[in-house]
C-alpha cells in the first residue's frame, strides 16, 4: 500500500510540474492540458481515498490515458508534418483529439485535414475561415499564420509582437519573420533573451533560423542531422541554401570592410 501512496504522490507531483511548464512556456490550448493533469490529480486523490490498493495503478492509468498518450501523438503528428506526410499527421491528430478534445485541438485537426486533403490551397481556406469566423484568440492565431503562409515578413513580424498570440507560437515566427528581414543582430538578441522559455522543438527551430541566417553552414547541417532531422529534404536543402548564401554574403561584406 506504501508504493501505492508514493506512485500517487510522485504523479500528482508531475502533473504539477507539467502544468507550471505549459504556463510558463506559454504553450497554445495550455487551458485543456491544465484541465487534463488537474483531472489526474483529482483521480488521484480519489483512488487513495476509495481504493489504496490499486491507487497508483489508477493514477498511472489515467495520466498515461489523458497526458502522456495524447501528448506523443500530438509530437508523432508534428514529426510526419515536418516530412511532409499530411495524410498521416492528421490520423495521428485525429487519434489524438479521441483523448485530449480540447478547442485548440479540434481546431488543428481541421488544419491538418484541410492541408492533408487539399494541400496549401485547402490550408490558407482554412485559415480564412477561422480568421472570419473564430473566437478573438483563434482570429489573431489566423492572421498570424496567414502573414507565415504568405511571406509576410513585416506583417508577421507585427503580428507576433502584438501579444495576442500565445508565446510559444509567437516567438518562433518573430525570430524568422528578422531573418528574413535581415535584422540580424535584433533576431540574434531576441533568440537569446528567448532561449529559455522556448520548449524543446521551437527552441531547436529558433536555432536554425539563427544559424542560416548568419550563414553558419555548419551547425545549419548539424542541426538538421540532429533534432530536426524529421524535417522533409526540400525544406533541409532550402535551409541549407539559406545559410550558403548568407555565408557567401557575409564574405562579401567582409572583403569590402
Amino acid at each position: 500500500m506504501a508504493i501505492q501512496s508514493v506512485v500517487v504522490v510522485g504523479l500528482i507531483s508531475l502533473c504539477g510540474t507539467i502544468a507550471v511548464g505549459m504556463t510558463r512556456h506559454g504553450v497554445l490550448g495550455r487551458w485543456g492540458w491544465l484541465a487534463a493533469n488537474a483531472v489526474v490529480v483529482f483521480g488521484g486523490l480519489l483512488a487513495l481515498a476509495l481504493a489504496l490498493d490499486w491507487a497508483g495503478w489508477l493514477t498511472g492509468a489515467l495520466f498515461a490515458l489523458l497526458v502522456v498518450a495524447p501528448l506523443a501523438l500530438f509530437d508523432r503528428a508534428r514529426r510526419a508534418a515536418q516530412r511532409g506526410q499530411w495524410k498521416k499527421a492528421a490520423r495521428l491528430h485525429e487519434w489524438a483529439v479521441l483523448l485530449h478534445p480540447s478547442a485548440w485541438a479540434r481546431l488543428g485537426l481541421g488544419l491538418r485535414r484541410a492541408r492533408s486533403v487539399d494541400g496549401p490551397a485547402g490550408y490558407v481556406a482554412a485559415l480564412m475561415r477561422i480568421e472570419a469566423t473564430g473566437s478573438d484568440k483563434q482570429k489573431a492565431s489566423a492572421r498570424l499564420m496567414l502573414a507565415h503562409e504568405r511571406r509576410d515578413w513585416d506583417g508577421l513580424l507585427e503580428l507576433a509582437r502584438a501579444q495576442d498570440v500565445d508565446f510559444s507560437e509567437a516567438k518562433p515566427r518573430e525570430i524568422r519573420a528578422l531573418g528574413e528581414l535581415s535584422r540580424l543582430d535584433e533576431m540574434v538578441r531576441t533568440y537569446q533573451d528567448a532561449e529559455k522559455w522556448l520548449l524543446a522543438p521551437s527552441r531547436q527551430e529558433c536555432r536554425l533560423f539563427v544559424f542560416a541566417f548568419t550563414g553558419r553552414t555548419e551547425a545549419v547541417q548539424q542541426a538538421l542531422g540532429g533534432g530536426l532531422s524529421a524535417m522533409d529534404d526540400e525544406a533541409k536543402a532550402y535551409w541549407g541554401a539559406v545559410a550558403a548564401c548568407a555565408q557567401i554574403a557575409m564574405t562579401r561584406l567582409g572583403a569590402r570592410c
